[in-house]
């Protein structure tokens, strides 16, 4: 299954990296195909470590929302990382998964 993750980034140190790290280390070690958004910003050249989270930029954050709502688009499923309804960027995945009928899993559930 191709899974897209989605969480809270801002405000955490170091976006957060370390939890969407480890959700993706978990879901493909049983198999899944996942993106994470923390590897495409580090694709892109976007410093994540040392970082204290913060990313006010209204012109980066649509680049961001753009390009993920695009990937999750192609995914067949949705992965809420705890915490996930804290970032007004994860709600907007999550009702676009929930308007788009995709699968979504949530961390809090233990759900593979």
């Amino acid at each position: 299954m191709k899974i897209y993750l989605a969480g809270q980034m801002g405000g955490i140190k170091h976006f957060n990296a370390h939890a969407f790290d480890n959700a993706a280390r978990r879901l493909r070690g049983v198999g899944h195909d996942v993106i994470n958004p923390i590897d495409l910003d580090r694709a892109d050249g976007h410093e994540v470590m040392g970082q204290d989270g913060m990313n006010t930029d209204p012109i980066m954050r649509r680049h961001f929302l753009g390009r993920d709502l695009k990937l999750i688009s192609e995914c067949d499923a949705l992965y809420m990382i705890r915490g996930w309804y804290k970032s007004g960027g994860a709600r907007l995945e999550h009702a676009f998964a929930l308007e788009t009928e995709l699968k979504i899993i949530y961390e809090e559930d233990g759900e593979l």
